[in-house]
């Protein structure tokens, strides 16, 4: 079995609280995942519940429980047999592992289990995460990312009732050998010129959410049936990611809806015809709204059909402040924009502050976000098109 130090560190803990601090691609997901399954092997002739939880199940759907089946699969010991694609569990003998969401009371109030494994509790709320630990008679395992100093650390970690109960595990991606030294180069050059984004997602260390752009949006399942004012926007890439994403405004109310649609990257415009056919989108009518700074591909995108036009991004800041004049919406299975908009941050100078610019980089899904946006919302402001 292909296992790193997080994983070794873990299986060696033996306190209540196994707790998981750590940088991007550390491992500490697929380590646990790993320990989740051992757990069941190990007590297979017992009726015990590994619980794994997160803050949504779309979230739960492409991370967790897409490591776990991943691991099985890998390794070849995946058994159909085993797993529940409905009610979300898998079985090894009469243990269960069961994958679950946090975004609604009645499971959090739900049935106990022996195992628990909460993935990325810096998006939980401390009730959720007491009312479940209170629900789980062996062991709690926890993992995330530091972006910020959250319950975890004045009710857990820093708190000395809890000291013998406690071990607390730190990663990078240096402690994951199976790390693509792509993924390593990206995260070590942000780390050169973002020193927020160093300390959290290299070193491990609890960063600041001071000076996000966007810090206060919410998360919901989906684009209310009742908004009518649709929108599409397109942010165009092919080394990195290209985006697509659906914009509801509902102008009375002030509230803004994304939903991702689309976020792939070595995109021919061929592929994003396609792409843009297969979100439902109507050729000649809908709207969709991209960076003018491609005119090649919007012209060639007109011609297949498509009612594309191009926005300029001249005015960023102050199309970001129009923005944030209306409540922001984003539905829970764009997992990508949620990661982008929790670390899309304003630049600092060498004494830390914040300055007028957002940094450049992993903003796409923002960016299509705003050329999505502003077009329908300027409303007297004078922007660019071409």
């Amino acid at each position: 079995m292909k296992t790193t130090t997080v994983f070794s560190k873990n299986c060696r803990a033996n306190t209540r609280y196994v707790l998981n601090p750590g940088g991007t691609r550390s491992s500490k997901t697929v380590s646990l995942m790993q320990i989740a399954y051992l757990i069941a092997l190990k007590n297979k002739d017992k009726p015990i519940t590994c619980t794994v939880a997160s803050e949504t199940m779309p979230h739960m759907k492409k991370g967790a429980m897409k490591d776990f089946y991943d691991f099985l699969n890998n390794e070849n010991i995946y058994v159909p047999g085993s797993q529940n694609k409905s009610d979300f569990f898998y079985t090894v003998g009469k243990a269960k592992i069961e994958f679950m969401s946090v975004d609604s009371p009645d499971r959090v109030h739900g049935p106990s289990r022996e195992y628990l494994f909460c993935n990325e509790i810096q998006n939980w709320k401390y009730e959720t995460f007491f009312h479940m630990a209170q629900r789980t008679s062996c062991r709690i395992y926890a993992d995330w990312n530091p972006t910020h100093e959250f319950f975890i650390y004045p009710e857990y970690i820093n708190n000395p009732q809890y000291a013998e109960d406690i071990t607390v595990i730190k990663s990078n991606i240096f402690d994951n050998q199976f790390c693509p030294e792509s993924i390593k180069k990206d995260v070590l050059l942000r780390a050169e010129r973002d020193a927020n984004y160093k300390r959290v997602y290299l070193d491990g260390e609890i960063g600041s959410i001071e000076g996000l752009v966007y810090p206060n949006f919410h998360l919901c399942d989906s684009i209310p049936q009742s908004v009518r004012n649709i929108s599409y926007g397109l942010d165009f890439g092919f080394n990195h990611p290209t985006v697509l994403v659906k914009i509801g405004i509902d102008n009375n109310a002030k509230r803004v809806y994304v939903q991702e649609l689309c976020y792939l990257s070595e995109m021919l415009n061929s592929d994003i015809s396609q792409a843009l056919a297969g979100a439902g989108i109507r050729k000649r009518s809908d709207e969709i709204f991209a960076d003018s700074a491609r005119p090649d591909s919007i012209e060639e995108l007109y011609r297949m059909g498509w009612n594309i036009k191009g926005v300029g991004a001249k005015h960023v800041v102050d199309e970001i402040n129009m923005i944030k004049e209306y409540d922001l919406f984003v539905t829970k299975d764009s997992l990508n924009g949620i990661k982008e908009l929790r670390s899309y941050s304003w630049k600092t100078d060498k004494n830390g502050m914040i300055l007028n610019e957002p940094v450049k980089f992993q903003d796409d899904f923002v960016d299509a976000m705003r050329y999505g946006i502003i077009p329908k919302i300027r409303n007297g402001y004078k922007l660019s098109f071409i």
